[in-house]
């Protein structure tokens, strides 16, 4: 699940409430998490520390990070963990990038022209950033509809990048040190 949004201060989050017995649907008054993003760009949910909980990660453009919030499972978060990245993130994509069976967190960075990789601990801590190079003015990565595959058949995930000026993809094979 992907949101995006531009220049918002707070996490919206609307919870669905559905009544099977007289099919009434109806969403609650808004939840308001205040994350102090400035421009934020991208959500995306995941269970980022292995309990179970969705955990939501947050990009903000105006700040350079990301920001990981921390689910109870009841509609609230706990603001965990604040990472720097490169030059306004405008993409995340978050998978098991390194083969350690626990979730990773990879961004592209619009004006850096480069990608960060935070390896996760499975505990919702990440790693200090790895950064490549990713060419003129990187556009998207992604699992759902952006580009995140085994594009080699070796069993580990790889990523492919578009660039919004040319057209280029550059694809980053994931390599076992």
């Amino acid at each position: 699940m992907s949101i995006n949004e531009y220049n918002f201060e707070f996490i919206l989050i609307y919870l669905f409430y559905l009544n099977l017995g007289q099919c009434q649907q109806s969403f609650t008054s808004m939840i308001s998490l205040s994350a102090e993003l400035g421009s934020s760009n991208e959500i995306i949910v995941k269970d980022l520390n292995g309990d179970g909980q969705l955990d939501l990660a947050v990009s903000s453009l105006g700040a350079n990070i990301i920001v990981i919030l921390l689910g109870y499972g009841n509609g609230s978060f706990e603001r965990y963990v604040t990472l720097a990245t490169g030059s306004e993130p405008i993409e995340m994509a978050v998978d098991d990038f390194n083969g350690g069976n626990i979730l990773d967190i990879a961004v592209i960075n619009f004006d850096g022209d480069t990608m960060d990789i935070f390896l996760g601990y499975g505990d919702g801590n990440l790693s200090t950033q790895s950064t490549l190079f990713t060419g003129i003015m990187p556009y998207s990565i992604g699992v759902s509809d952006l580009f995140v595959s085994d594009f080699n058949n070796d069993g580990r995930q790889d990523m492919a990048v578009t660039h919004r000026t040319n057209a280029e993809v550059a694809i980053f094979l994931s390599t076992c040190h």
